[in-house]
């Protein structure tokens, strides 16, 4: 799981579980926060065929709610079942259109399904978003160094280095786009 997905993860789980006995076998969930809330433990925890369902619960008792799609997204991704996880993603954009971490982990399911320039695409709008978003600018990155535009890819591991200097994977990936580059 990225960073950025678990921090988002952890602080939905947090905001839902405030005062919340439902989780965790002390009672069964009878509201929306409660199955996100379990739905969000699951996916945490790898148990993604139980965080659809609790998604989906949730969902059926508040069709509006954002963080029930993200979470269900990213265990129809984790399934590696791009399309649903694209449709997710997309409802939480829809409802939630300041969410940077759904264009990017929308990004991911179309890197997934090999639409690159969709991918591109999302990963360009999380960084508007969000200009300091590691992820974003180094799958980014990938994304332009696998299409020989090496311009473009020593510009986002730059970024990306600019936001952790120590990140040996990006000097490596910057390094060999220079040398590509050079050719």
């Amino acid at each position: 799981m990225k960073k950025s997905d678990f921090l988002f993860l952890a602080f939905v789980a947090v905001l839902a579980v405030s005062g919340n006995t439902a989780i965790w076998g002390q009672g069964e969930p009878t509201t929306a926060d409660d199955f996100v809330a379990r739905g969000m433990w699951y996916s945490q925890n790898g148990d993604n065929d139980r965080a659809i369902a609790d998604c989906t619960q949730a969902l059926r008792l508040d069709p509006n709610r954002f963080d029930a799609y993200y979470g269900r997204g990213l265990s129809y991704f984790n399934k590696n079942d791009y399309d649903r996880a694209i449709a997710d993603f997309t409802q939480v954009i829809r409802l939630a259109p300041d969410t940077a971490n759904a264009y990017y982990r929308r990004g991911r399911a179309y890197v997934g399904k090999g639409d690159i320039d969709r991918a591109i695409a999302d990963f360009t709008q999380t960084i508007r978003l969000s200009s300091n978003h590691f992820d974003a600018y180094f799958d980014r990155g990938l994304l332009y160094f696998h299409r020989a535009d090496y311009d473009r890819a020593i510009a986002d591991f730059t970024q990306v280095l600019r936001i952790d200097p120590n990140d040996s994977d990006a000097k490596q990936w910057l390094d060999s786009a220079r040398q590509a580059r050079g050719r």
